[in-house]
């Protein structure tokens, strides 16, 4: 490695504590060779140089341009990190690896994941060796999969490429007021999915304002975060809990596995959770303005096991459905806010 490259590496690498979740100790040829084989791919050199410099971390420049939209932005996406060769949970072989992404996502078998995305699963940046073949020099996609096929854009024609073409973040940053104006305007006036728009209508009886108390909740967010996100605090908790009491008044929770992630042919008439406030269907023309633009599969699944955990959820014979305590307490918190 030269002086040069060398310098690069070493400006690369963001060491803030979070980066230590894909950091491991020193590779070795042998630890390269074990991977390579596990995988079934013969790594690119430069990735391989630049985890020598440091086995897996987060960049400084996170953001890389793309030609057309993307299930992040208009014109970029975003990585978290880049995976290194160890026993991290995010790494190539780690927990949340590159096979496990596979297996249990649904990513198509084309190569390697290689980077993780701020979305936490729905999208992913791999090696692509589908014209290379096994032993040549990938190129760099992004792939989405959320919905019925996975979305595949071309990033760049070899990692050594991917990787310097990372820019900052602050390329693509907008003022943060104009950004939180536009998601209040969002979550106060935009228009609502179908799948929405049924259960509103289903209990306007019993609960008449249901749409002002999801704006309302929903601008709570907005207020604290500065966007539209449903992750990691009490706010959002009670949204899931919200969307999943309106959801089982038209349609009927038979696993979580189905309410989370739907099925090849999900659809606006045969919803999951996405298609509330977080996905559009892509068959539909128009698209509903009061929408995360994403969401995570794991904070899903989280609150899925801490509802089950204080029997709040449980299962009958048409499903799972929340107990009358539970909709008591979510109604009156929705009260509150």
């Amino acid at each position: 490695m030269n002086k040069q490259t060398d310098k690069f590496f070493q400006e690369f690498w963001d060491e803030n504590d979070y980066s230590q979740q894909y950091t491991g100790q020193a590779i070795t040829e042998e630890s390269i060779y074990e991977a390579e084989k596990i995988l079934g791919y013969k790594l690119p050199q430069f990735y391989i140089e630049l985890l020598k410099n440091k086995n897996g971390g987060m960049p400084k420049n996170d953001r890389f341009p793309t030609q057309k939209p993307t299930c992040w932005a208009k014109d970029h996406i975003a990585i978290s990190g880049i995976y290194g060769i160890n026993d991290c949970k995010w790494s190539l072989l780690g927990e949340l690896g590159s096979r496990f992404m596979m297996e249990e996502w649904g990513y198509p078998d084309i190569g390697i994941v290689i980077c993780d995305t701020p979305t936490a699963g729905h999208d992913m940046v791999m090696l692509d060796y589908r014209q290379c073949g096994k032993n040549g020099e990938p190129t760099v996609v992004h792939v989405d999969v959320e919905n019925s096929e996975p979305t595949i854009t071309h990033l760049a024609d070899n990692f050594e490429s991917f990787i310097h073409g990372l820019v900052n973040k602050n390329v693509y940053a907008r003022p943060i007021g104009e950004k939180k104006a536009e998601e209040l305007n969002n979550v106060q006036n935009g228009s609502f999915s179908p799948v929405l728009l049924r259960a509103f209508q289903k209990i306007h009886q019993q609960l008449p304002d249901a749409e002002q108390k999801l704006r309302r909740l929903a601008t709570k967010i907005v207020e604290q975060k500065g966007f539209f996100v449903i992750h990691d605090d009490e706010l959002s908790l009670l949204m899931v809990d919200y969307l999943f009491w309106l959801f089982c008044q038209i349609e009927t929770v038979s696993s979580l596995e189905n309410y989370k992630k739907g099925s090849p042919d999900s659809s606006y008439n045969k919803p999951y959770f996405a298609f509330m406030i977080s996905l559009y269907d892509d068959s539909e023309e128009e698209h509903y303005g009061f929408c995360t633009g994403g969401y995570c599969v794991n904070f899903v699944h989280d609150w899925w096991m801490n509802r089950l955990a204080k029997n709040e959820l449980k299962k009958t014979p048409i499903g799972f459905v929340f107990t009358d305590q539970a909709i008591a307490r979510v109604l009156k918190e929705l009260e509150s806010i």
